[in-house]
C-alpha cells in the first residue's frame, strides 16, 4: 500500500482534518441553535463527574482512571486555564449536575450520555 493510501485511511493527509470536522459539526449545530460550546463543557464535566465517582467506589475503568487522573492534576490543568473546558473540567469535579450548570445546551443530557457511553465502549 502506498504511503499516501495510508495516510487517508488514517485521515492524516491534511492536519487540519479535526478541525474541519469540528467546524462542519458546530455549523450544523448553529443551524438547529444549538450551543456546541455549552454542550461540549457539558459533555466533558459529564464525563470527568462519572470517571470520579466510578474511580471512587472502585469500579472504574482504564480510562476512568485516565480522565479521573488527568482531571485533578494542576499541571494538566494548565493546558485548558481560561477556556470553556477548564470551567467544565472544574465543574464536574464538584460532582454538581452537568445539565443544570449548562442549561443552553439544548441537546438532552441522556443523549450526550449515551453518545458518550456509546464512544467509551468502543475503545
Amino acid at each position: 500500500m502506498r504511503e499516501t493510501e495510508r495516510q487517508e485511511r488514517a485521515g492524516t493527509t491534511d492536519p487540519n482534518h479535526l478541525w474541519t470536522l469540528m467546524e462542519a459539526v458546530d455549523k450544523s449545530l448553529q443551524k438547529f441553535n444549538i450551543d456546541s460550546t455549552a454542550c461540549t463543557q457539558r459533555a466533558v464535566c459529564w464525563y470527568v463527574k462519572e470517571a470520579m465517582n466510578n474511580v471512587n467506589e472502585r469500579r472504574a475503568s482504564r480510562i476512568d482512571t485516565v480522565i479521573n487522573g488527568l482531571s485533578e492534576a494542576e499541571w494538566a490543568l494548565k493546558f485548558t486555564t481560561g477556556t470553556a473546558i477548564e470551567d467544565a473540567i472544574r465543574t464536574g469535579r464538584r460532582n454538581v449536575n452537568c445539565g443544570q450548570a449548562y442549561p443552553s445546551c439544548r441537546i438532552k443530557a441522556d443523549t450526550v450520555r449515551r453518545i458518550l457511553k456509546h464512544s467509551k465502549s468502543r475503545k
